[in-house]
């Protein structure tokens, strides 16, 4: 029985079926030509490639299709109205395909001569046309590809001539009249077939390159994509916005800010400064980095808001094992945003979207590879998809392990974010106790939960919610009840964590980082300063505590602190040496006559609203100018000895002090400029470094 179907549904069909086995073939000789030359890997990988890959062919196939089945859908543009229209549907897609065959050829060039398959940088060799044609001239043999080249085009305009657009015989009848019932069913489906394929993906996040970086093998991450598609992703992300002239500029005082010695070449990088502090016995201590979502200084009571809204995080801040540093900031919103500059210590200065979405930008250096031989992980209730974190994380993190709620993190998915805060500390809890405890681990945890639609997972062990009455919860900043009881709930999940590991035989040797991601908005506050609250500090003001067996002593830290200095300072307190390459200190290293900075922007702010300050000043502008320096007053309270200045009454915090103090504002302006410069700068220039490290 044959199909009664319409000539532009067997056409689109038959095209997307033969391109995407096109698109296989290809990636098979792509394999046969380079993988004697790849480092290891194995069987399983390369099956996973292939499958990925297929995925990436499928959606490019899918949107090769769509003009079909879009425009030729009125009768007067198919091509059987008329042999002229039938010529230039031929000839578009002949030229398109011959396109992509071009793409192709370039992607395996690329390969073979940088290792990288094709984006967006080739486009930089048509700046200088001569060279480049040269150059291919003299590297590949023209005189003999260029007539393949021809023939290969030739015969796709014969494919498309003959096969899709032809064969008038059964193409050149009308197409079936259907009920309007039966035209109904067969455009929804049609509809979500074609939505499906270019959603690339069955789960809560759409197909992303990311996700071809399952591996750290780079040749199998490579061996998966599909060129075309890669190209278009790198088209995104092809502004590379930093000014050079610019970086060199205020590059002597950043140098001197960050202790940079050898200051040629606009280098950064240098050793992690020592300054051990724990048990020196310990040579290898565990350490497990939690990123608690959106939780904002303001709005615990470390920071003068209500006694029960962060009970278990105070509990550790306190205690005799924790240390807290009351003036820490993150560069930014954002939670990608936050765990990029936790990877690469660079505050990720990309207006457009976050740089973990950048495939061009992929490759970077991190700290966390300075604990070497340690075995790394990253827990995430949902997917690691989200925001391309994959991507970045698994490329750069040595050894690095995922555990995630979409896939092999056991728990009850509770909403869109995936495992509850509290199924994922308890999924992290039997993962970390389960393994070898004489075996040193990194582990990052990430919380997610307090989000919207905040909810509480049903099984919320000795839990209580609270209620209290509108005006309470707008005195402590907190917009809803459902907002309050899921940030109370994300740190009673932290306390489950501590509970279910404090008997485990790793707890003793480990470290523990905690801080938010980012803040937020301080929604009326009552414990949230004018100047503060004006400058919007509360959106990047996040508590971070140090907590470890191997601590003996509560301290309380009140100099400034961002989030590029973590990975140097648990380095160095911890005794490992390796390159550091970032925009982050020890800051236990930092001289006594040496001022400790924080630097934040505004990414959705155009021009960029950029901004550098310490306990009492901040130089506030834009990207294109550094507008003044006015005193804020710090958080309460501004600091251990309080204000050196006289007390002024009144909107203190917007009064210009530039002119009164020039010396203050000419420092702070040009670190700040140069800061933001070198950002921008060095999100494309921190390749990985090998170095040996010595705990």
């Amino acid at each position: 029985m044959k199909l009664n179907i319409s000539s532009r549904l067997r056409a689109a069909f038959e095209l997307w079926i033969l391109t995407t086995l096109g698109f296989a073939l290809l990636r098979a000789v792509f394999y046969l030509l380079f993988y004697r030359h790849a480092e290891s890997f194995s069987a399983d990988e390369t099956t996973f490639a292939f499958f990925l890959g297929l995925r990436f062919d499928m959606r490019v196939a899918t949107v090769l299709i769509l003009p079909i089945l879009i425009f030729a859908l009125p009768n007067k543009w198919h091509w059987r109205h008329s042999l002229a229209r039938q010529k230039n549907w031929v000839l578009s897609y002949a030229i398109l395909y011959s396109l992509l065959l071009l793409a192709y050829i370039a992607d395996i060039g690329c390969y073979g001569y940088l290792q990288s398959r094709i984006n967006v940088a080739i486009f930089q060799n048509l700046l200088n046309p001569a060279i480049s044609l040269e150059m291919v001239h003299q590297t590949y043999n023209l005189y003999l590809w260029g007539p393949v080249y021809a023939a290969l085009c030739f015969g796709l305009y014969q494919f498309f001539r003959l096969v899709i657009f032809g064969r008038a015989g059964r193409h050149a009848r009308p197409d079936p009249i259907y009920k309007k019932a039966t035209q109904a069913i067969q455009g929804l489906t049609l509809t979500l077939v074609t939505a499906l394929g270019l959603y690339g993906s069955v789960s809560q996040y759409p197909l992303r390159w990311s996700q071809a970086f399952f591996t750290q093998n780079m040749f199998v991450a490579y061996l998966s994509m599909n060129p075309v598609h890669y190209l278009i992703d790198s088209l995104e992300s092809r502004q590379q916005t930093y000014d050079i002239d610019k970086v060199k500029k205020y590059y002597p005082q950043l140098s001197k800010y960050l202790g940079v010695e050898n200051t040629k070449d606009l280098n950064f990088r240098r050793e992690v400064d020592q300054t051990p502090q724990f048990d020196r016995s310990v040579t290898a201590p565990n350490v497990v980095y939690i990123v608690m979502e959106s939780m904002a200084a303001f709005k615990t009571g470390l920071f003068g808001n209500a006694a029960d809204s962060s009970p278990e995080l105070d509990k550790l801040a306190n205690s005799n094992e924790g240390w807290l540093f009351r003036n820490y900031y993150t560069p930014t919103e954002g939670t990608a945003r936050s765990l990029f500059c936790i990877l690469t210590g660079i505050p990720d200065i990309n207006a457009k979207s976050s740089s973990s979405r950048n495939p061009l930008i992929v490759n970077q250096n991190t700290l966390i590879n300075g604990l070497e031989g340690y075995d790394k992980f990253y827990f995430i209730g949902g997917s690691a998809n989200w925001g391309n974190i994959r991507g970045v994380y698994m490329n750069n993190v040595t050894g690095l392990q995922m555990y995630e709620g979409d896939s092999n993190l056991v728990g009850p998915r509770t909403d869109v974010w995936g495992l509850s805060d509290l199924d994922l500390f308890r999924a992290t809890a039997k993962a970390l106790s389960a393994r070898d405890p004489k075996k040193p681990f990194f582990a990052l945890v990430q919380s997610a939960s307090f989000h919207r639609p905040y909810t509480i997972p049903e099984e919320h062990g000795s839990f209580q919610l609270k209620t209290l009455p509108p005006e309470e919860l707008s005195r402590l900043g907190f917009h809803s009840l459902d907002e309050y009881n899921s940030f109370r709930m994300g740190d009673y999940s932290l306390g489950e964590f501590f509970r279910l590991i404090k008997d485990s035989e790793f707890f003793k040797n480990t470290i523990f980082i905690i801080h938010g991601d980012h803040g937020l908005p301080h929604d009326g506050a009552m414990n949230v300063g004018e100047g503060y609250k004006f400058y919007g500090l509360n959106r990047f003001h996040v508590p971070l505590v140090m907590y470890s067996p191997l601590i003996k002593e509560h301290k309380e830290y009140n100099f400034m602190m961002s989030e590029a200095d973590v990975w140097p300072t648990v380095l160095g307190l911890t005794g490992f040496k390796y390159p550091n390459a970032s925009l982050g200190r020890n800051v236990f290293a930092v001289p006594k006559d040496q001022p400790h900075y924080a630097f934040s922007y505004v990414y959705y702010s155009n021009p960029l609203q950029i901004m550098l300050y310490d306990q009492e000043f901040i130089a506030f502008g834009t990207e294109k100018k550094i507008e003044a320096l006015y005193r804020y007053g710090g958080y309460k309270p501004i600091n251990d000895q309080g204000s050196n200045l006289p007390e002024v009454t009144g909107e203190f915090y917007k009064v210009d002090l530039r002119d009164k103090y020039p010396d203050k504002f000419k420092e702070m302006s040009e670190l700040l400029v140069g800061i933001f410069e070198s950002s921008r700068y060095m999100l494309y220039h921190n390749p990985r470094l090998v170095n040996k490290t010595s705990p």
